[in-house]
């Protein structure tokens, strides 16, 4: 995405579509004009930092990543600046904004939207959100919005022709009109910008390869999530086991097999499969253990000879031992 105003053949310039300004400065092929030079016709942009205008950033639909770009040749296409693609060129896509005239995106390594760096760096910096390709996706929606609903109002400029007019946009605005968005300066520039800084994100297209993938790590994850929990739930079973503790679970795992039910002291149900219930044979026997030994209580202990079991009003048995009962008598 930049605009283009292309008038026959041969070479054209391809502007940013956030502040209408070319990508590449007057001063590329040449020194700025000196304090000496006051017949120069850009003599007022002497102090003025126009390469800001050269650094572009693109939005690469092939590899959904940004890529540094070099001002554009003036055919709608930019050298890549760094990385592997280094020196091979990143096409315009067309689109609502953009009439930029170049080949099939097969043609480049790099293809899509293309804004200068400053005002990117500028719209991130106010919606708070890195740069990246889905800002960058974002930033393209709210043109296309703003194109749609005022299909006139920034496409019609009088300084983007064939190839810019600086002079004249120099004559009517000053140097301001070319201050980067990032320099207290820059208040023109700015207030474009304003108009496209996205709040939120746009969700951006997924070629179906990528979506099924997607979908696959998502389940993958989901699955992981479940062996995990099963694993922690587990550990905590052979940890109550080796601890004497009891699991809190009513339930049997075995549903089919008799012994590995009844093993889990289970109740294996008329049905002949596993009623998920726990055997209570275990409760009642502990609970007659208590009575009987609540019981046992009103017994002696075991003595050892006769003469300490008789005086402990015990009964000496038959068997030449205490029997551990009391002699009871009878009261008149």
């Amino acid at each position: 995405m930049s605009c283009s105003k292309q008038k026959g053949g041969g070479v054209f310039d391809v502007f940013c579509p956030l502040c209408n300004l070319p990508f590449y400065s007057p001063f590329e092929d040449q020194k700025p004009p000196s304090d000496d030079d006051e017949g120069d016709d850009l003599y007022d942009l002497r102090n003025t930092k126009m390469d800001w205008l050269s650094d572009v950033l693109g939005v690469d639909d092939n590899t959904r990543t940004v890529m540094e770009l070099k001002g554009d040749d003036r055919y709608g296409q930019f050298p890549i600046k760094s990385g592997k693609e280094k020196g091979e060129l990143f096409g315009l896509r067309d689109s609502v904004a953009v009439q930029a005239g170049t080949r099939k995106k097969e043609y480049y390594k790099g293809f899509g939207a293309a804004f200068h760096n400053d005002c990117i760096k500028y719209i991130s910096e106010k919606s708070g959100r890195p740069i990246n390709y889905q800002l960058g996706v974002d930033i393209e929606q709210k043109i296309e919005d703003y194109f749609k609903a005022h299909p006139q109002v920034r496409r019609d400029d009088d300084y983007q022709q064939q190839s810019y007019d600086f002079q004249g946009a120099l004559e009517d605005n000053g140097p301001e009109y070319f201050v980067s968005p990032l320099e207290p300066e820059g208040k023109h520039v700015r207030s474009l910008l304003n108009d496209f800084i996205p709040k939120s994100k746009t969700p951006s297209p997924q070629k179906p390869v990528e979506a099924a993938e997607a979908k696959a790590v998502e389940a993958k994850a989901v699955e992981a999530k479940a062996v995990t929990e099963v694993q922690e739930i587990n550990k905590k079973k052979k940890k109550g086991s080796a601890s004497g503790a009891t699991v809190d679970d009513d339930s049997c795992a075995s549903q089919k097999d008799k012994a590995i039910c009844l093993k889990k002291k289970c109740v294996w149900g008329k049905t002949n499969r596993c009623s998920k219930k726990r055997s209570t044979r275990k409760q009642a026997k502990s609970k007659s253990k208590s009575k009987s030994k609540s019981k046992s209580n009103v017994n002696c202990p075991s003595h050892k000879d006769k003469d300490e079991c008789v005086k402990n009003n015990c009964v000496w048995g038959k068997t030449n031992r205490c029997s551990k009962k009391r002699v009871f008598y009878k009261h008149d």
